[in-house]
């Protein structure tokens, strides 16, 4: 798993500090087994790369 995150407002001195919260981030998961297998982990086929997932998000807190 990787995983980049940054607080663009997270600098004391930022705008409307304290009360803007933002982190903005991207999160990559990357599988070489599933369910202890690296292919046809489920009878079907399928490989443990096909669970590989991209996530981004936006976090704020009040």
């Amino acid at each position: 798993m990787v995983e980049f995150n940054i607080n663009p407002f997270g600098k004391f001195n930022s705008f409307d500090q304290p009360w803007v919260n933002l982190r903005f981030g991207l999160q990559y998961t990357y599988y070489t087994l599933f369910d202890g297998a690296a292919s046809n982990f489920d009878g079907a086929g399928t490989n443990a790369h096909a669970n590989n997932t991209l996530f981004a998000y936006v976090w704020t807190a009040f």
